[in-house]
């Protein structure tokens, strides 16, 4: 952070003697740098809201997907006296549980590879050749390690979990909706 940066640098002020040498935080020394960084945090939030619909469509779709191939069981289901309303919430809980599923799933995934990266890391200098520079600053041995925010964690996972269940609910709208006649005379 900005403060523990302004620490470094004050305390190395204070240590080193003054013999013309000059201490800067990196954002001092690289002020392109930071720019940079803006640049790229801006584009990676558009990036994702453009990520963020097209999966909707794509869940919405694939649950629009299994109430058409199981037009036959939620017509029986209608045919023998369940409610509409029960028909969507029987989809939607079906919806609940295969994005909960989903989500540890993937959380397990991604913790593991987070732990892989947080020990190990990654190394860039190897990327860039011999070495980088960047306004007469060396770039070798840059390795780069993983950090878990665990709010922005936990906060996805719940974004998650809602997109996924505002994503079936016009399927499920449409599931409770079958005439049951119609829907038990639809062939598989």
């Amino acid at each position: 952070s900005d403060s523990e940066r302004h620490q470094v640098k004050a305390g190395l002020q204070g240590v080193l003697p003054t013999s013309g040498l000059e201490v800067l935080t990196w954002d001092e020394a690289i002020p392109e740098m930071t720019a940079f960084i803006e640049i790229d945090r801006r584009m990676g939030t558009i990036i994702m809201y453009v990520l963020v619909v097209i999966v909707t469509f794509g869940i919405m779709n694939t649950f629009m997907m299994v109430v058409l191939e199981r037009i036959r069981e939620l017509g029986l289901l209608a045919a023998i006296g369940m409610a509409p309303r029960q028909v969507a919430g029987l989809m939607m809980a079906e919806t609940f549980w295969l994005a909960l599923i989903s989500l540890a799933v993937g959380a397990v995934l991604v913790y593991g590879a987070h732990l892989y990266f947080a020990v190990v890391g990654f190394d860039w200098s190897s990327s860039f050749g011999e070495s980088m520079e960047l306004n007469s600053v060396l770039m070798d041995d840059m390795v780069m390690r993983s950090y878990l925010d665990w709010g922005r964690w936990l906060g996805g996972t719940v974004g998650v979990l809602l997109l996924v269940m505002a994503s079936g609910m016009y399927p499920a709208w449409r599931a409770s909706r079958l005439m049951p006649t119609e829907a038990m005379r639809t062939y598989e």
